[in-house]
C-alpha cells in the first residue's frame, strides 16, 4: 500500500474491505474456495465493439468455463449473446 493521506489509505482499507466481504459472499454462495473463484472471474472478459460505419454495436465475451458458470448462475448475472 503506498498511500501518504489519510483520506487515500481510508478509501484503500474500504476497498479492501469491499473486496473481502464479495469473495466470502461469493464463496457462501458457490460454495468454490478463494483460489476458483479469483482465477474464474480474472478469465472473464467481455469487449464492447461498435462499428463506426453503421454505428451497429456487438458484444465479443470470453469463453464460460464450469466455474465462470456457477458464479454467473448462483449471482443471476444476465450474460450477454
Amino acid at each position: 500500500m503506498f498511500h501518504w493521506t489519510d483520506e487515500r489509505i481510508k478509501g484503500h482499507v474500504a476497498m479492501c474491505f469491499i473486496a473481502f466481504t464479495f469473495i466470502n459472499y461469493l464463496k457462501n454462495l458457490t460454495r468454490l474456495e478463494y483460489h476458483q473463484i479469483t482465477r474464474a472471474i480474472d478469465k472473464m472478459q467481455l469487449s464492447h465493439i461498435k462499428d463506426d460505419k453503421d454505428d451497429n454495436t456487438f458484444y465479443l465475451r470470453s469463453k464460460i468455463e464450469p466455474n465462470q458458470q456457477i458464479i454467473i448462475d448462483k449471482t443471476k448475472i444476465v450474460v450477454p449473446k
